[in-house]
Parts: C-alpha cells; sequence; structure tokens
C-alpha cells in the first residue's frame, strides 16, 4: 500500500519537471520571437496503453504537437509523426532544453524531423495494429484472425517491433512499462 502513493509522488515529479521544461521552451521561443504555440505530449512507456492508439491522436493531439518520446518509443512517434499532420516534429526525451529549443525555432511551425531522427527505424502502419492489439491484452490468434494474416506471421511481426524498440521480445515491454513507474526520478 505505501507504495502507491510513492509512484504518484514520482509521477507528479515527473510531470512538473516535464511541464517547467516546455514552459522554459515556450519561453526561449517567445524571446527568439519564433513559433510558440506548440502542444508538447509527453510520449513514453508509462502510458503505452493510450498513445498506441488512433484514439489517443483524434483525442489529444491538435494544433502543433511536439511529441517528446522516450528512446523506445522513437519508432512510434516517428510513425505518429509521418501519418498525423497535426505531429510538427519528434524530440527525444533526453535532449537538452537548448537542443530542443533550437530545433523548435529552426522549424518555427513548420513540420520536419531532425536528420539523425530521420535515420531511425520507424512502425509500419501494420505493426502498429499489432502493438496496438498487444497493449490492449489480445491474443496473438485473435490478433492474426482480425488482420487475415496467420499467427507465425504476427510473431515475426512482433519480433521487429521488439527490435525496432530496443527489447528482446516485446513481452518485456509490458514489465518495462510497470517498471518505470516505479523508478521515474
Amino acid at each position: 500500500m505505501d507504495s502507491v502513493p510513492e509512484v504518484e509522488k514520482q509521477a507528479s515529479l515527473r510531470q512538473l519537471c516535464f511541464t517547467f521544461g516546455t514552459r522554459e521552451i515556450a519561453r526561449q521561443l517567445k524571446i527568439r520571437e519564433s513559433y510558440t504555440d506548440y502542444k508538447f505530449i509527453d510520449f513514453d512507456e508509462r502510458i503505452l496503453n493510450p498513445i498506441s492508439t488512433y484514439d489517443f491522436a483524434l483525442e489529444h493531439c491538435w494544433g502543433k504537437c511536439v511529441l517528446v518520446s522516450s528512446k523506445r518509443l522513437l519508432p512510434l512517434a516517428i510513425f505518429y509523426y509521418h501519418h498525423f499532420w497535426f505531429v510538427s516534429t519528434v524530440i527525444e526525451a533526453d535532449s537538452t532544453l537548448d537542443f530542443s529549443t533550437e530545433w523548435l525555432s529552426s522549424l518555427n511551425g513548420v513540420k520536419g524531423l531532425s536528420s539523425c531522427m530521420s535515420r531511425l527505424p520507424c512502425l509500419s502502419l501494420i505493426e502498429v495494429v499489432i502493438l496496438d492489439g498487444f497493449m490492449a491484452g489480445k491474443s496473438t490468434n485473435i490478433i492474426a484472425r482480425s488482420l487475415g494474416k496467420h499467427p507465425k506471421t504476427i510473431y515475426g511481426y512482433r519480433k521487429k517491433i521488439a527490435v525496432k524498440m530496443g527489447l528482446k521480445k516485446l513481452e518485456n515491454l509490458v514489465t518495462l512499462t510497470t517498471m518505470d513507474c516505479v523508478k521515474i526520478f
């Protein structure tokens, strides 16, 4: 029972730091007289269930969005960048405030990816659908039936997704998601 308040405390601490960072970026952009109306979205493993669905995109993303992504979720964030007009760019969460401000200032409201981001692997549409089904708790057989594919094909896609996300197997993503809630900062 003691761990629940600690998790909530750490989550709120992360949110405070995230909000401070984005406020500082917005302040720096205003000083540089650059486009400032970005909406920043914390794209992190802890909230993977809702962000791996199109419902998330339609519900939470409006205007010009900047996905601040963890390293593991960069392939999914880059997929969102390529497939949704409202995602202006993707910034890795480990990036410095100076780099983030400089990059957004250079974009000035226009859509673009940094050269290092454009070289990273991106999930395909079918991989996103499979990841979405997996995160929703659907079995491989159910996902295969819904896509009209053989279950072995789905296993192959799951391996590709895991490799792109830097995991040995996709099941480790669920473990990481629950573990990251405990040790955020």
